[in-house]
Order: C-alpha cells, then structure tokens, then sequence
C-alpha cells in the first residue's frame, strides 16, 4: 500500500489537521479485516482508522524539518570525568530531544523559537531540570553537562503515568512515587509487594510467606480500586478485579511509577485510590551484549535464580530475562495459646520469563520505534487456609500470557506524538482440594483484548493536548460458572496542559492547568463520564516551592466474581449491582531548599468520597456482595528525604494518617490502620550501602462491626550491598535481614506472618 505524498503536504505543514482529507484518506485506503474479536463494526471501523495513523506517520518521515534553533554538547561523570552515554536530553513542554551517544554527545535540531525547560536525566545520576533556556531563529547553543551520581531519588523524576506524556514530577499537579532499577537492584526483592511495601500511602494486606496472597490498599482504597500497568496495558482482570503482588516477579523491571489519587479521567475505571505503572527496559545502556545472573538464598527453604539479558545495536535492541523462585513456606508462629506451631501447605514454586524486542526506524528527527514484549509466569502454591481453618490439601494453580506491541513516532510534525499500543492477556486459575474427606475442583479462565491510540500535540510552546481512544475486550469462562461472561468497552479521552508563566518579580513564578475528561460505553453498564482538574503553582524556583491540587471524578465497574458467583452453600453473586462512583481531590506542597545539606519534602491532603461501595455481607446465612452505605476516606501524607553528607548519607521517613470510614454507621472501614510511618537510614561508601528500614503500623478492625483488633507492630530489616568493577564484569553481594527482631505479627487476621528471615543474594553483570 503507498500514499501520494503530495497530497498530504497541505496537511503535515501545520498542527491543524484537515478532517475533510483525511476523512478521503478513510474513504479509499482498504484494509483486509482479519480479527475475529467480539465488538463488530464498530471495532473494525476503529483498527482502520488506527492502522492509517500509522500508515500516514510512516510514510511521511522522508519530509525535513525546517531548521530553527539547534542545542547541542556533551555530558560527563563528575566523579570519573568519562562520558556519560544514554542521557535523556529533552525539552519541556514539548517533550521531545535525543540521547548522549557513547561518546557523551547530543544534538537536538529544528527547536522552534520559544522559552523551554531542559531536562537532562538519566538513571542513577541527579537529574539537571531547573535550567531555562530560550531559542530564536539560527541559534546554535552549545550546552555541556557535568552530572553527579545520586544514591536518592530527586524531586524533579520524570513520570509518564500521570499525565500520559513524559513530564517532570515537580510539574504534575498528583502526588507520585518513582522507584528506579537502581534501589531495585539493591534491594534485590522477590516480588512487587517487597518493593512497595515501604512507599507512603500504600498497605500491603499480605497473607504471610511469599505464596501467600498479596494485595494493595491506597488511600484507604480497596484492592479492586488500584489501577496496576505494565508498559501501560493493563493487569487488573474483569473476574476478580485486584492484582495479587505475590505473582509480579520484578525481573526486566526499569523504574516503577506509583501515581497517587483518583485518574479515571485518564484510565477509566478502578483508578480510584491510584495507579501503579511497571516499565520494562525499552533501551540498554550500551552495545552488543549485557546483562546479569543472580541467586537468592533465603531462610523457610527459598532459593531462586534468575538471568537477565540484554542485546543492543544502533536500531535494534531486545531484552529477555528468566526468574525461578521456590519456597517452603515453613516458617514457625505461636498460636492463640503461645504454642509454636509450624505453617503447612505454604510452599510456592514459580517461574517467570519477559522478553522484549525493539525497533528504531525512520528519519532520525521523525524516528519511530516498535516495541514487541511477551511475559509469560506459572506458580503452584500451596493455600493453608485460616489458624481457624487450616487447609493441608487445598493447592492453587496459576497462569499468564500477556503479549503487549507499542508503536510510537512523530506524525506530521515534529511537535506531534503518536502511539498505537495493541495487548491481550489469558490468566488461567485452578482450584484443588481435598480436605474433611470432599473433592473440590474449579478452574477459570479469563482472556482480555485491548487496542488504544494516543495523540499527543503541542499548541504553542506553554500548551499541549493529548487525545485517546481504545476499546477493550473480556471474556470469563470457568467450571464454576453456568456460561460464559463478556464485556466489551469504547472509551475516549482528553487532556490539556497549559503552563502560565509570570514575571521574575512576580510571587508565583508560573501556574499549571490540567483539565482532562474521559468517556466510557461499556456493554453491560451503560456510559460513564469522567472529568478531572489538576494545578500546580510554582513559587520560588530557587526553593523548588510549589502547591498543587486535583479534583476529580472517579468509579469502579463490578467485577465479573461480584456479578455471576454461581450459588453454594456459602456465597452468590448479584447481577444487580450498580457501579461504584465518586469524587476525590487532594491539596499538596512541596519543596527542595538550597539548604547545605540535600533536602526534598512534600505534605499531601486528601479526601475520597464513595457512593454504592460494593462489599460481600451475610443474607440468608450466605455471603452477597450488595451496593451499601457512602464511605470517606481522608488523610494526611508526609514525605522527607534528607541528606547530611551528600551522596555517603541518606534519611528518608514517611507517614501517613488514615480515617476510613463508613457514613451511615460511622465504623471504620476494615485493614486501614489509623496510622503508618516507614523510615530508612542508607549509608553508601566506595561500591557498598547499608540500608537500616523500619515500618510501624497501627491497630486496624479485621471485621465490619469493629469488634476484632489486629495489634500494632513495628518491623525492622537490614539491607547491605556491595559492588565492585573488574573492566566489564561487575560482581555483586547482598546480605539481608527482615523482620530483625523476629516479631510474631498479623497483618490479615488468622494468617501469621514469617519470623526473621535471612537472605543471601549473588549476583554478577557483565
């Protein structure tokens, strides 16, 4: 297939595109349809449509910029003096720029006239954001960087998630955590739920061992309300709704975003407490082939091996790696009675493999790439039951595929992003028990299909737009269910962002405004509205100041378990049940003074307000989920990271404050404690860190009449590691304690958690 270029020069040559053409462009182009997914015409109309973007941004790369201003330099180590290759170098607001070679050089051509924001970031070094910078017509400016490695996460990250564009966490009016591949790598940890269980805001609701069932609370959310990505598609499945943290192994994992608050105005449904964003490796830090082999020894029988791999070449790069994790799960309690018991039927055995192939193409200013990333993950555990009723037989099976293709490029011109991105996901499940003499078995399975297209456009140099619209796909059939389940979603959505920027007497140095509004159709519920405004005031540039806020609307869809549960003896659904729906918003400040020591803090308000939660209660002495009462959720987070001695000390502490509670009876929601503070003392010196953590959490209710208490407790872990460099190889050492002072816990009721736990990580990069 080839298009007429000439035709398409009229419509390239400015930011506003001629409906009137492209619609002729639809018109003609023919495209054999070949999917056999459920959604009829209006899906095949949809994937024409996406597939001649592509076609447009594709053929149209031969076309060249005219020359504007020109930035370019070099970046070195400030400690080695060496330099510093794949170091994002970028402009803000338009988000576009390149990357240091291996030579340490960069080259960004055709900038328009303007003021912008540099940013120059790369992982494990501080990130250069504060300088501005302003480009007329024939400029060429000459910027060399220094940048000086970091041991703490910087105020000025940079986070997709929020605004769906690359953007500084500084100007993004949401709170939001970044976890990079740097801590990831020290902490050495076995799964998501290890890496997040520190982060402010967040309650990990752990069922004890690493087979046992882990979810996630934010902001006093359920679990079936935080939204979890990986690369963007979606992990969170229509049957049960949450994300067990126990089967996300972390290997091929570049930097997590976690992204505080409601966005359904970007996500759609279940992002009321938050969104949680896993990114894979796109790019290796240098050429031919890398990678890594590590094994974990651990107390309770836990060994895992895993090897990371990756290969890169000028326009082709790939990653694959393979995780294996086995534990026994032995460890020992003491009962209601003081007795020490042993934990039974609590072993896991699982594996884990991502691979990943990219492709760069297309004329360097207009270039494109395409990411192709298959994950596939099989565990066999073990399922105790209660102290109340255990459960020596009962074993549980799990399976995933999930095939994810991003396309992204500049289409018609240099200030237009487009992305395609295309996934689906199987996740099958089987239940087996023989327990008091009777033979159960159930097995599910659920598949989901997604296609999503993002525009992303630059009005004018304080103003961008970014325009989205998908449809997905997800389908339940299992042995316990009577037929077969669908669900088929069209969603589309819309954002601005547009920055103000006052005088250098003026107060407030500059105002941000995001407004974004989202529509869903769901198949089984009907449309869904969703809009939403954020805004951030900068203040001082000098103290990094700024207040932020978002207000906005949020809903959660019943998940296929609450509507279909066929009847037992114990429990059955209800196909009755109306979508949750609400409204949060929050009021943050943040800053990072020029003190003579290294400092970030940052102080969050928040309030969610929910109408028709669904929660399973008793009727006719079975359990039934039900639309019940309005609950509210608010609290306070705080966040302070301190350096006495740059880049040898690092403190770090959060808090968060909770009330949880349920309108009409004025009890406190179950599993949210009042009160949670984590704080880490890391001390690094010449390729070793010794990392000192502690966590304390506060009573919570474990049942809806707020009868039954779980006790506080406080948890201390030691992490230490240590690097060194011989030439391409890169040894490493890990040595960690949790649970230092053996504390005998619960964080879910009857469910005891592992005393002290001892590990042994090796490791070796080349």
């Amino acid at each position: 297939m080839s298009l007429n270029l000439t035709f398409f020069k009229p419509i390239i040559n400015r930011n506003r595109i001629d409906a009137w053409k492209l619609s002729y462009v639809f018109h003609f182009l023919k495209l054999k349809d070949t999917s056999r997914m459920p959604g009829g015409n209006t899906f095949r109309l949809f994937k024409t449509c996406m597939l001649t973007l592509i076609c447009v941004g594709t053929h149209i790369t031969i076309l060249q910029a005219q020359e504007k201003g020109k930035i370019f330099g070099i970046v070195h180590d400030q400690r080695t003096g060496r330099p510093v290759e794949s170091v994002s170098i970028y402009l803000q607001p338009v988000s576009y720029g390149t990357e240091t070679g291996s030579d340490g050089r960069y080259t960004i051509s055709s900038i328009p006239a303007g003021s912008y924001h540099l940013v120059v970031n790369r992982i494990g070094y501080q990130n250069i954001t504060e300088q501005t910078i302003q480009i007329h017509d024939g400029d060429e400016i000459k910027l060399d960087f220094t940048l000086q490695p970091a041991i703490l996460s910087n105020i000025d990250g940079i986070v997709i998630t929020a605004t769906r564009s690359p953007s500084l966490s500084n100007m993004i009016p949401a709170s939001v955590d970044i976890i990079d591949n740097v801590k990831l790598d020290h902490q050495s940890p076995q799964n998501l739920a290890e890496v997040l269980n520190n982060v402010q805001g967040l309650y990990i609701k752990d069922y004890g061992g690493m087979g046992g069932i882990k979810t996630i609370s934010m902001r006093g959310s359920n679990a079936e309300q935080v939204l979890v990505l990986l690369d963007g598609q979606r992990l969170n499945n229509a049957q049960s709704g949450y994300v067990d943290f126990s089967t996300i192994p972390i290997a091929g994992i570049e930097k997590i975003e976690i992204v505080h608050g409601g966005n359904s105005a970007l996500y759609g449904a279940d992002a009321v407490g938050g969104v949680i964003n896993l990114i894979t490796r796109k790019e290796n830090e240098k050429a031919g082939l890398s990678g890594s082999l590590n094994s974990f020894f651990g107390s309770f029988d836990s060994k895992s091996w895993e090897g990371i791999f990756n290969y890169q070449q000028q326009f082709f790069s790939a990653a694959l790696s393979y995780h294996n994790l086995h534990s026994a799960g032995n460890y020992t309690y003491a009962d209601a009675q003081g007795r020490k018991q042993q934990r039974i039927n609590n072993d896991l055995s699982s594996q884990d493999m991502f691979s990943s192939f990219n492709l760069h193409f297309g004329d360097p200013l207009y270039q494109q790439k395409l990411n192709f990333s298959y994950k596939y993950y099989y565990a066999e555990r073990g399922s105790p039951g209660t102290l109340s009723f255990p459960s020596s037989t009962s074993r549980l099976y799990n399976r995933s595929d999930q095939f994810n293709a991003i396309y992204t490029g500049k289409i018609f011109n240099l200030l237009n992003d487009f992305q395609l991105q295309g996934y689906f996901q199987n996740d099958w499940n089987r239940f087996v028990s023989d327990d008091y003499g009777f033979h159960s078995e159930n097995n599910s399975r659920n598949s989901t299909y997604g296609l999503e297209a993002q525009l992303k456009m630059v009005l004018a140099a304080a103003h961008q737009r970014v325009y989205g619209a998908g449809t997905r796909y997800n389908h339940l059939t299992g042995s316990d269910f009577p037929s077969d389940h669908q669900r088929i979603l069209y969603y589309a959505f819309i954002q601005d962002e547009i920055e103000y920027v006052f005088g250098s007497q003026a107060a407030i140095k500059s105002l941000l405004i995001i407004p974004a509004v989202r529509f869903d159709i769901f198949s089984d519920f009907g449309s869904h509205f969703s809009p939403k405004i954020g805004s951030v005031l900068n203040f001082d540039t000098s103290w990094n100041a700024a207040l932020r806020g978002n207000v906005g609307m949020v809903y959660r869809a019943p998940v296929f378990n609450e509507l279909y549960w066929p009847e037992d003896s114990w429990s059955k659904g209800n196909p009755d049940l109306r979508p949750e729906n609400g409204y949060d918003w929050d009021l943050g400040f943040q800053m990072h003074p020029p003190l003579p020591v290294e400092m970030t803090f940052n102080l969050t308000y928040f309030q969610i307000h929910m109408n028709d939660l669904i929660a399973w209660q008793y009727q006719d002495m079975k359990s039934v989920p039900k639309n019940i009462n309005r609950t509210k959720s608010s609290g306070l987070e705080i966040n302070a990271n301190l350096q006495p001695v740059k880049n040898a000390v690092a403190i770090l502490y959060n808090y968060t404050y909770l009330s949880a509670v349920d309108l009409a009876t004025h009890k406190i929601l179950t599993y949210r404690p009042r009160h949670t503070s984590n704080g880490s003392l890391i001390l690094t010196w010449r390729g070793m860190q010794l990392e000192i953590q502690s966590q304390s959490v506060s009573q919570r209710f474990a049942d809806a009449e707020n009868i039954q208490k779980l006790a506080t407790y406080s948890v201390y872990n030691i992490i230490f590691s240590a690097y060194h460099t011989f030439g391409n190889i890169k040894p490493k050492l890990s040595l960690q304690i949790i649970n230092l002072q053996d504390r005998q816990y619960q964080i879910i009721e009857d469910q005891p958690m592992p005393g002290r736990d001892f590990r042994l990580n090796i490791g070796l990069a080349f």
